[in-house]
């Protein structure tokens, strides 16, 4: 049922226009006076339908309510009632908001209907394409906020190539910024080796083989970076399914790519180490196998000499082949986290003492001498067994290639919040060639010692596990002929103090 609101201070027209109303379809009612209306209009949780408002009302007119209504912003469907025949008032009260017009005259009986049913449904018009409008700007306004907001990289762009629109993260990854970005097609910042492919997706998406696809690909910044996205694009088409644009969405996935590659050659590094690890174990295992084989055959033809040749042989292939299982467990374990970093406040000097005493026949025999220069108040904060391995490991191969008579002095220093301790000899020292291979699982390298004592190559890769393992660095310098010094560098920790 449509209400209908009479604002007129004539009972007789009011009762008029109440007859010719179809009470089944309309419900009238009426307000005679202007302030009482006016009240009503500004105050009310349920509006008419459509108002019929007179313009000679007490204590206010038609014309003076229209401008008070418009001046609040509240919206009605009016239709002005005037029994003036000039159409001054008419005017006036079009401009003001009335939506028509109506007469006190003959013409009400023929067109009271038709006005009001017109105003009501320009009325309804009017507020569903409001409705419509309100809900299309909170659309376009969440888009907005997720289109600038979001943590992605998004752009339109035809099917040209050229770009409508991006958002700030987008223009942030390219570092090109929107100006720029409009007159560039995408070919100008992809990878070349990427255009290709991308182009023939968008021929398919154009075509409507696809409706979307998801690459991986690279775009080249404005100051060459090179930048690994994710890409999803999506097509825009029209009501006949014809091509408008596209959009897409980035996510940089560069930090992610890098790590990947990390892996591959950390995998490829790993698979080259258990090669030459498998190698050595088979001639280690070979050698056993051959000198076995050799006492079983000829037991009884060797002579006493020679059966204690090739028992000292078995013994040395023996001893080779567990030091290099030992090492080789060690390591692993360190790869599986199976060594757990357990720091404790360390006498540094002690903990050398004690590595020195454990390592004095083998340096005796040779003649070395071992220099302990750590200052007795040196206290470090690090794991004990981690730690006296890595200066155990480095200070035996300073003994294997320092020849007799050499010396291998051990020091150390707190500076720059780093502990440092240094293990250096007079030795044989290193090449160019040497040194770049060290601590690498992928060329593992070992030299007979200066009385031709074997090595498993293991012992330094197994240093800088454990030095990584507290955060620390472990380096060296050396040249042939003039020994080689490693340095321990540690973090300074709270538990030294």
């Amino acid at each position: 049922m449509i209400t209908v609101l009479c604002i007129d201070d004539e009972l007789s027209v009011v009762e008029y226009i109440s007859t010719l109303l179809d009470k089944t379809k309309y419900r009238l009612t009426n307000i005679n006076d202007g302030k009482e209306a006016l009240y009503f209009l500004l105050t009310t949780t349920e509006p008419p339908d459509v108002i019929l408002l007179d313009y000679n009302l007490p204590s206010l007119d038609g014309l003076q309510i229209l401008r008070e209504l418009k001046a609040h912003k509240k919206e009605y469907a009016i239709v002005f009632l005037t029994a003036d025949e000039t159409l001054e008032n008419v005017v006036a009260a079009m401009k003001e908001g009335a939506m028509d017009y109506l007469a006190k005259s003959a013409y009400l009986k023929t067109e009271l209907n038709i006005k009001i049913e017109k105003a009501y449904s320009s009325a309804r018009e009017n507020t569903e394409r409001k409705i419509k409008e309100q809900a299309l700007k909170e659309s376009d306004d969440r888009f907005r906020i997720i289109f600038e907001m979001a943590n992605a990289g998004i752009f339109f762009a035809n099917y040209n190539g050229q770009i409508i629109l991006v958002n700030k993260v987008f223009q942030e990854l390219v570092e090109y910024s929107f100006e720029e970005l409009y007159t560039m097609d995408f070919s100008e910042f992809t990878h070349s080796d990427d255009i290709i492919k991308e182009n023939e997706l968008l021929q398919d998406l154009y075509l409507n083989k696809i409706q979307q696809y998801r690459i991986e690909k690279r775009y080249v910044s404005k100051t060459s970076k090179i930048i690994w996205v994710d890409l999803a694009v999506s097509a825009i088409q029209d009501e006949d399914k014809e091509p408008l644009s596209y959009v897409g969405v980035i996510t940089n996935i560069s930090e992610r790519k890098k790590n990947e590659q990390q892996l591959k050659e950390i995998i490829i590094s790993k698979d080259k180490f258990f090669s030459i690890i498998s190698h050595d174990l088979r001639n280690q295992f070979s050698s056993l196998k051959g000198i076995t084989e050799i006492l079983m055959r000829k037991e009884n033809q060797l002579s006493e000499t020679k059966r204690n040749m090739f028992l000292k042989l078995l013994h040395l292939s023996g001893n080779n082949a567990f030091a290099l299982l030992e090492d080789l467990l060690k390591w692993s374990r360190s790869q599986i986290n199976c060594f757990e970093l357990i720091p404790e406040r360390i006498d540094l000097h002690e903990m050398i003492k004690n590595v020195n005493m454990v390592l004095l026949n083998q340096a005796t025999l040779k003649h070395v001498k071992i220099v302990n220069e750590v200052n007795d108040t040196h206290y470090i904060f690090a794991d004990r067994q981690m730690i006296s391995t890595v200066l155990r490991n480095l200070i035996n191969n300073a003994i294997k290639f320092t020849s007799p008579e050499g010396q291998i002095v051990i020091s150390s220093k707190t500076e720059n919040s780093f502990d440092y301790i240094s293990v250096k000899d007079n030795g044989v020292g290193m090449s160019e060639v040497i040194l770049e291979k060290l601590f690498r699982i992928d060329s593992k390298h070992s030299s007979p010692g200066t009385e031709q004592e074997i090595g498993t190559g293991l012992g330094l890769i197994l240093c800088k596990e454990f030095i990584d393992k507290h955060g620390g660095e472990i380096t060296v310098k050396s040249k042939l002929g003039m020994g080689s010094e490693f340095v321990i560098a540690l973090p300074v920790l709270s538990g030294t103090i």
